[in-house]
């Protein structure tokens, strides 16, 4: 693909752009003290003075509520404004890629951009795990494809986007699953907007974080259509040579994952292999759970969303898998590539997660107190989907650790925290497979 000038469109953001992302000015050395109030208190008298805030903690040299900034301050002054001046003048303010804005000025976000409603958001980055031959591929494959003609998927709402699809591992399995999902449907393939990218990308190092940024630049300048939805598969291919237990390694990719969502707007997708333990998510370390804002399983022909950062989470979606056949070989034999197709079998939901041990235990006790009445119907809250039933954190802590029974020795420290750990335990489990949710100092029951 070749850039041409004349039809650029303002849609790449470019990361490394000074204009986007103003520095603020190094503060000049304060060798005297000057005779300035502190925290903006007027002083007491005149020998009041401000320390030096190198050696106390207190205020930089350039914080004066009595007096205009002066060519020490940071950036995030405001025209018209100063640091500790009338707010109403400045209600956000910013250092660099940092702005803080007061409750007052902010908005309520009512309607999120999602590319397929519930199951993937605008601009945000999932990871979809699964075991070899589990279908993940040819889910992702078919979800980019609806996206790609505003198609609706599985009843879904679904925004028209194209879509960049690095075929990392088996190009040519990818592209002829792209010619079997047009013939399944008797869709012309020039409607479809997945571009499918091959080659090396290594999302540890910045260099190929670039890369696929230019490549994507590129894209959008020729189709004069922005790509909305970056899918990488798989993430293994996408860090060659990594330690995927090793933070350090994790962490370097998903920070690129972040810059190449920063500089596209694009939703990016990693598709992984799954942990040992489902509830833990994908394999590798810990760190990419709590980074993603959705992840989601695909086992059993069931597509179950694990965490949604915004959403109620344990929604699953059942699918089955089609082969079309595509010509014959060489040698006479028909050459066939697999479809997901919507499937008419009961959802599982969450229930295909196994609730056994403590998350068992800690399940029993919320049961036991709803059948009593100590839970709450929720209406109207903020975070608790109406209709809900919900309880205090509290409560339900008390009848797990009723359920584990008494200590045999309440003052063994060792004991006391073996039992902290098992309501850790048991709770998050519930929490990521979308049974209960938690937050703040209450959990309430999700449908299943």
């Amino acid at each position: 693909m070749t850039a041409t000038p004349a039809r650029a469109m303002p849609i790449i953001v470019a990361a490394e752009s000074p204009d986007e992302q103003p520095k603020p000015t190094p503060m000049q050395p304060n060798p005297k003290p000057d005779p300035k109030p502190r925290h903006g208190r007027k002083p007491k008298d005149a020998d009041s003075v401000a320390p030096d805030h190198a050696a106390d903690g207190g205020p930089p040299p350039w914080f004066d509520a009595s007096a205009p900034p002066d060519d020490a301050a940071p950036a995030c002054v405001s025209e018209g404004s100063h640091v500790n001046g009338d707010e109403s003048k400045a209600p956000r303010k910013r250092v660099g890629s940092l702005r803080g804005t007061w409750p007052a000025d902010i908005v309520p976000s009512l309607n999120p951009e999602y590319l397929v409603k519930g199951l993937a958001p605008a601009g945000a980055l999932m990871q979809v795990y699964g075991e070899p031959n589990c279908g993940k591929s040819a889910v992702m494959l078919d979800m980019a494809c609806h996206v790609s003609l505003a198609m609706p998927y599985r009843g879904r709402r679904v925004m028209r986007e194209q879509v960049a699809y690095f075929a990392l591992e088996g190009r040519q399995s990818i592209e002829n699953r792209v010619i079997a999902w047009c013939q399944h449907h008797d869709i012309e393939r020039d409607r479809v907007r997945v571009l499918i990218v091959s080659g090396e990308l290594d999302l540890r190092r910045l260099d190929s974080a670039d890369d696929a940024i230019r490549l994507i630049a590129d894209a959008v300048i020729e189709s004069r259509e922005p790509i909305r939805w970056i899918i990488i598969d798989t993430q293994a291919r996408a860090m060659p040579g990594a330690s995927e237990n090793a933070s350090e390694d994790t962490s370097a990719m998903l920070g690129n994952c972040d810059r190449i969502r920063a500089a596209t707007g694009a939703t990016v997708t990693l598709i992984h292999h799954g942990g040992k333990d489902p509830t833990k998510g994908a394999r590798g370390h810990s760190n990419q759970l709590g980074a993603v804002d959705v992840a989601i399983e695909v086992a059993d022909r069931t597509i179950i969303v694990r965490k949604d950062r915004d959403g109620p989470g344990g929604i699953s979606v059942p699918f089955d898998l089609a082969p079309v056949t595509l010509g014959a070989d060489g040698d006479g034999d028909p050459v066939t590539a697999v479809v997901a197709v919507e499937s008419h079998a009961k959802p599982a939901r969450a229930t295909a997660m196994k609730i056994a041990g403590h998350a068992k235990t800690a399940l029993d006790a919320f049961n036991e107190l709803a059948i009593e009445g100590r839970t709450t119907i929720a209406r109207g809250m903020t975070t608790v989907p109406d209709g809900a039933p919900y309880i205090d954190l509290a409560t339900w802590r008390e009848r797990f650790m009723r359920h584990l029974g008494a200590p045999a020795d309440p003052a063994d420290k060792t004991e006391a925290s073996r039992r902290r750990n098992a309501w850790s335990d048991g709770t998050d489990k519930l929490h990521q497979s979308g049974m209960v949710k938690k937050d703040g100092t209450i959990a309430w029951r999700c449908a299943t």
